[in-house]
């Protein structure tokens, strides 16, 4: 490919904290680019760029392919210009019709998984649970293998992330799920306590949580919240539940289950 030709591609991966990515071009040939925000701000105060773009999977830009200062990283891609980010609008769209899409499932050379959207291309991270089983049978079987996938939201476009549709859960976490849907009450062990409240052990599986004080609560339940003492077992309710929380959020509702 002759070097000064100004082409079109998109980016495939950019890592934000390193300020690098990858660029694949119309001719499927992969470029490594870095992001130099300084010269960014230089060009927006001179008036030749609108903003400071923060790059993403999906974006569509044109480059320079240049002589790379690092063979390692293969062809090198110069003068990177963004010039839209209209696929991963095209993305959410699509995710807000149909619910579930259609992806191929990578795995990079660092360990981190993504799934690659069929219709735009765009490479989407797919964090995977600390709850979640089977992973030989859900992931390593099935790279470079067509999944279906959901979006985990889709009103901030520049983190989108995914979640396959067919993953399994520990039978504990599957048990914490119910109860959370069905706003049943938990049984916990009081491990200790600071000023805003009380940590504890749920009674089954691995699970910690922290039990707020309510200042809000009746009379009578504030009354029964100050008897509890530490290795006590107390009745609660799940507050919030998250894949990867560390610590449950938790609210008392009584020192002996209610019928």
């Amino acid at each position: 490919m002759k070097e000064g030709a100004r082409i079109n591609g998109q980016v495939i991966r950019y890592i934000e904290d390193k300020n690098y990515g990858f660029i694949e071009s119309e001719k499927g040939d992969v470029f490594f680019f870095k992001n130099d925000r300084k010269r960014q701000k230089e060009l927006k105060r001179e008036g030749k760029i609108d903003r400071v773009h923060n790059y993403t999977s999906g974006d569509e830009v044109t480059f320079i392919p240049a002589k790379s200062p690092d063979p390692e990283l293969g062809a090198f891609a110069s003068e990177v210009s963004f010039v839209s980010n209209a696929k991963r609008t095209a993305l959410a769209d699509e995710s807000e019709a149909k619910g579930v899409l259609q992806g191929t499932l990578k795995k990079l050379e660092d360990d981190t998984w993504f799934v690659v959207h069929t219709n735009t291309n765009i490479y989407l991270p797919l964090p995977i649970s600390k709850w979640e089983i089977d992973l030989e049978k859900t992931y390593e079987s099935r790279v470079d293998q067509l999944v279906g996938f959901k979006l985990t939201q889709t009103h901030n476009l520049d983190k989108l992330s995914a979640i396959l549709i067919d993953r399994r859960f520990s039978p504990n976490f599957q048990l914490l799920r119910d109860h959370y849907e069905d706003q049943t009450t938990l049984k916990v062990t009081v491990t200790g306590k600071n000023q805003h409240g009380y940590f504890a052990k749920l009674a089954f599986g691995d699970f910690v949580g922290f039990i707020k004080l309510d200042k809000n609560a009746s009379r009578i339940q504030a009354a029964e919240y100050k008897q509890i003492q530490k290795d006590q077992e107390v009745w609660v309710k799940l507050q919030r539940l998250q894949e990867n929380q560390v610590q449950l959020p938790l609210s008392f509702y009584s020192l002996e289950e209610q019928s």
